[in-house]
């Protein structure tokens, strides 16, 4: 084998394994936001063979209420909605600030270009219909997502390296409860959300 691919093998395999840790700490970050907010997850995914990353939520009392806000079909007009639409943006925007506070670069995650575009578009449909329908935006909560992300991140990092390490690829809350009450990784409480603006 020639310097050259040899040399083009090894940059190709850092770059994945670079872009499997900024996928972690994304979904990382998604989890513990989830769980700040108070709802849940019931997995966290990354396969990076099969191109899979994702955060399977749960939301408790509130699932009627997200599909409502997520799916036209099923949507109908509810105060509650705007708490809704902001616990829901504040998961999707802590996979970003989570990503951005570990690489220092704000950007789409190449390791799965469809799941960062999907959380982006679901964001922006959230922000629009709580703009059209009760002249709220979301722009002031990334701050308050920002000082939850760094306020936590041994808790984040604590999840990251639970999914970095797993030999499926695959955690569940549970394995994720297991492994911060071995490590005892400090809590910290998060701010309230802002109302936006």
């Amino acid at each position: 084998m020639n310097l050259l691919k040899v040399l083009m093998s090894f940059i190709t395999r850092k770059l994945k394994s670079e872009e499997f840790l900024r996928a972690a700490y994304h979904e990382a970050g998604h989890a513990f936001m989830a769980i700040q907010v108070g709802w849940s997850f019931s997995s966290v995914e990354l396969d990076f063979k099969n191109s899979i990353q994702k955060t399977v939520y749960e939301f408790g009392s509130d699932k009627v209420l997200v599909e409502a806000l997520i799916d036209s079909s099923k949507r109908y007009y509810d105060d509650n909605l705007i708490t809704i639409g902001k616990k829901r943006a504040m998961i999707l925007m802590a996979g970003m600030a989570t990503e951005y506070k570990y690489t220092q670069v704000y950007g789409v995650n190449t390791f799965d270009q469809n799941t960062s575009t999907k959380d982006i578009e679901c964001f922006t449909e959230i922000e629009a219909f709580l703009k059209r329908n009760f002249n709220v935006t979301l722009r002031g909560l990334m701050n308050d997502v920002e000082t939850i992300v760094s306020t936590n991140w041994d808790n984040i990092e604590l999840i990251a390296g639970q999914l970095i390490t797993s030999k499926t690829g695959k955690l569940t809350r549970k394995q994720i409860d297991n492994a911060r009450l071995n490590n005892k990784p400090n809590q910290k409480n998060a701010p309230a959300p802002t109302t936006g603006g």
